[in-house]
């Protein structure tokens, strides 16, 4: 078989929707989605639980025990810089009590002491450039990366002063829900996984795919 190769550039759009504590898509009332294309940079940083190491010298100083044991994804943490205030984006990731005015579905966010207790996925395009842009079908393709569940968002140092505002957040990932993947029903998930199946201790994943990504909304939408 010949895997599909492909360079990636830039990054297109963000989505961002709110999760149950089982780390599952929430939808109906209830539910937000967010996709947003004015962020800088996502910075994906996995952190590993190194396997414990056996070692044993004899009394004349040579090793009589040599042995590592296999290390462990834990998590993985994301840093996201954003260019944009998007006050929906701050109080689904944060859980930042959202100010809201007539018709508007957010003017600005209240920062709480409360737990930092919000679940929510993570997805982000990006183009495929080059000769590989598009596929022997004539497709564009895309690189599609998804973080499942993620929690413990929180608000990195930002600086007010004579230039953009920079606005950033982190958080860090969890074991996929268990039903994860398949709403909203319009470009779900799942589909930019090419329908593939998803098991407790995934918490990350890329594919190459020619399903183009989702328009950036204007503010938080329901999923259904």
């Amino acid at each position: 078989m010949t895997s599909t190769n492909v360079t990636a550039i830039k990054g297109t759009v963000m989505r961002v929707m709110s999760l149950n504590t089982c780390g599952n898509i929430v939808t109906g009332s209830g539910s937000l989605q967010v996709v947003e294309a004015g962020f800088i940079s996502l910075k994906p940083s996995p952190q590993y639980e190194d396997g414990t190491e056996f070692v044993q010298k004899t009394a004349s100083g040579a090793l009589c025990v040599n042995q590592k044991d296999p290390g462990q994804l834990k998590r993985v943490q994301n840093d996201a810089l954003w260019c944009v205030l998007n006050p929906d984006v701050i109080s689904l990731m944060t859980g930042a009590r959202l100010i809201q005015a007539s018709g508007v579905t957010g003017t600005g966010a209240i920062f709480t002491d409360a737990l930092l207790s919000n679940h929510f996925s993570v997805e982000v395009w990006q183009q495929v450039a080059g000769r590989n842009a598009c596929n022997a079908a004539g497709l564009q393709q895309y690189v599609y990366w998804a973080f499942f569940n993620n929690l413990n968002a929180q608000v990195d140092d930002f600086t007010v002063e004579n230039s953009n505002l920079q606005f950033g957040t982190k958080f860090e990932t969890q074991s996929v829900g268990s039903i994860w993947g398949g709403f909203p029903t319009t470009l779900p998930p799942s589909g930019y996984l090419g329908g593939a199946a998803l098991a407790a201790g995934d918490h990350y994943a890329f594919n190459i795919t020619t399903v183009a990504p989702p328009a950036a909304t204007n503010g938080a939408v329901t999923v259904t």
